[in-house]
């Protein structure tokens, strides 16, 4: 595992891709990225300017998109695979946008495999004897999502436009589709069912809970820091300003939470110290500080 701590953020974020938990795969990307990960990344962060110069390009200022950039750099660089084509959108004969290919690659073996790829974040709620499990904004869901995925985007090249643009391309071997969801699931503060995440590790600790949950009694002891959504993905460029108490937290919470409804995610640990350098990577390389959690706190009308 590679616990390096790179001086460009971006290059953080990349390096989590490559070892990122995976809410849905299927295919295991781990055969495919280059052996010399650490080196490469080293480098990478030396002179980032091909990764910045490829974000920058970048036209929407949205999370996903930032992550598809990060992807694609990745398997363009990174990795064994050859991309084929990205982001190519097939039209109706009628004008009208039938879908689009998020990435069509060819492994090593001369397999084709088209990705459709997601970066999310989702919270489980019980309904009933089911579980669900929707994103912050409530508007989706693991459910919705796979389902879209496997039936509309990850089949829009059994349609003619679909083989059209694989004949263009000289491909005439099957396509393997490939849906892959990066991110978390953030449980309700039971421990995890392993026969419902499979794919998560016992060392994820993630949850989320009602502003009203969020007691003294078990969180007093932590220090917090925010993860706006630049962070979302990593955070280990924290700095001293960032690392807050529970009682600054809940403070917040208190008069945010009047004229703003969108969960609140934040990183937090046991452990606070008193050094004028609160860099996280510091604070990780204190053996008594316990892991990490990634909680989501909810207005309560959520």
């Amino acid at each position: 595992m590679n616990n390096a701590i790179y001086k460009h953020q971006a290059v953080n974020d990349l390096a989590w891709l490559f070892e990122a938990p995976m809410i849905v795969a299927d295919l295991d990307l781990k055969p495919y990225w280059l052996k010399e990960l650490p080196h490469k990344l080293s480098q990478l962060d030396e002179s980032p300017e091909p990764l910045l110069d490829a974000l920058k390009r970048c036209k929407s200022h949205f999370l996903g998109a930032y992550f598809e950039v990060l992807f694609s750099f990745g398997i363009r660089h990174f990795s064994t695979l050859e991309i084929v084509l990205e982001h190519q959108q097939l039209i109706n004969p009628d004008g009208s946008t039938l879908g689009e290919v998020d990435m069509l690659v060819t492994s090593p073996e001369g397999t084709v495999f088209q990705f459709e790829i997601a970066l999310k974040y989702f919270l489980e709620v019980n309904k009933g004897v089911d579980t669900d499990w929707i994103g912050p904004n409530k508007t989706d869901s693991l459910s919705k999502k796979t389902h879209k995925a496997r039936t509309k985007q990850l089949t829009v090249l059994d349609s003619a436009p679909g083989k059209a643009l694989l004949k263009k391309n000289e491909i005439e071997e099957t396509v393997e589709p490939v849906l892959l969801i990066f991110g978390y699931l953030f449980y309700c503060g039971r421990p995890i069912n392993k026969a419902v995440r499979p794919q998560l590790e016992e060392s994820e600790h993630v949850k989320w809970m009602y502003f009203n949950q969020f007691d003294v009694d078990e969180w007093g002891e932590y220090c917090f820091c925010e993860l706006i959504k630049p962070k979302w993905i990593t955070h280990k460029k924290m700095q001293s300003g960032e690392i807050v108490s529970y009682q600054e937290v809940h403070q917040s919470l208190t008069h945010t939470f009047v004229r703003d409804t969108r969960p609140k995610m934040y990183l937090a640990w046991k452990k606070c110290v008193n050094e004028v350098d609160l860099r996280f990577n510091n604070l990780m390389q204190d053996h008594t500080m316990q892991q990490p959690v990634r909680i989501f706190i909810v207005p309560n009308e959520w």
